[in-house]
């Protein structure tokens, strides 16, 4: 598949699917997963007048809030955008500088976990395709994070994109037999946790998933659909 017909399936995702069920993009690291979301799908998105990317690393996060808050962030500080003069159209905006961007738009980053709480669920998802980078690096537990996502897209009507490599998620072991014969045999099989994993992702990624197979640099990025 080239860029567009990849972009096209996810653009069909936001637009059409009603399974209410997150999307998975997997590839091994250094592959171009990320290259691919910010040069590829969000400028293709854009295009779209209702639709709307957020995009949050869940490396280094260790508590279901901190995603919450990630994502509200995310969502308010490109409203902050549009809204101050001294922010040039389409300029990122450097997380450092997040705190003071925020405040022109009136969000009290002081107000207790409760409140922030009461913020973060007031975001509308609405027409917003939530992309979750870093699977694989997060404190927090997958087992987790995937209920919470099954949250997002069920009762919060959000489309969701996984980004992961799933080789350092689906991992397995070896187990050492005896055969009829009393001779050792072995086979490797998934760990209890990966198949914990597999069992709770079947309930919340579609079965189509998107697989990165080659790492590409220009242009064009070289990605397939897996059924």
């Amino acid at each position: 598949m080239n860029d567009m017909e990849y972009n096209l399936y996810i653009e069909n995702y936001l637009k059409n699917d009603k399974t209410k069920s997150a999307i998975m993009l997997t590839a091994p690291w250094g592959m171009g997963k990320s290259y691919y979301i910010q040069n590829c799908l969000i400028p293709h998105l854009e295009q779209m007048n209702d639709k709307e990317c957020v995009v949050v690393s869940l490396y280094g996060l260790n508590d279901i809030k901190e995603i919450s808050k990630a994502i509200y962030l995310e969502v308010r500080a490109k409203i902050a955008c549009k809204k101050s003069e001294k922010v040039a159209a389409g300029k990122i905006v450097g997380k450092t500088i997040l705190k003071g961007a925020l405040g022109i738009v009136g969000i009290d980053l002081s107000l207790d976990e409760a409140d922030l709480e009461k913020l973060y669920s007031s975001i509308d998802l609405t027409n917003k395709l939530i992309i979750l980078e870093d699977l694989e690096r997060s404190g927090i537990t997958i087992k987790q994070v995937l209920g919470y996502v099954n949250n997002l897209v069920e009762q919060d009507g959000a489309k969701v994109l996984l980004v992961a490599n799933e080789n350092e998620i689906k991992i397995s072991q070896k187990v050492v037999t005896k055969d009829k014969n009393g001779k050792d045999t072995s086979k490797w099989v998934y760990t209890e946790e990966t198949e914990e994993y597999l069992k709770i992702k079947e309930k919340t990624v579609s079965d189509a998933r998107l697989e990165r197979k080659k790492k590409s640099f220009g242009s064009r990025c070289s990605t397939r659909i897996i059924i």
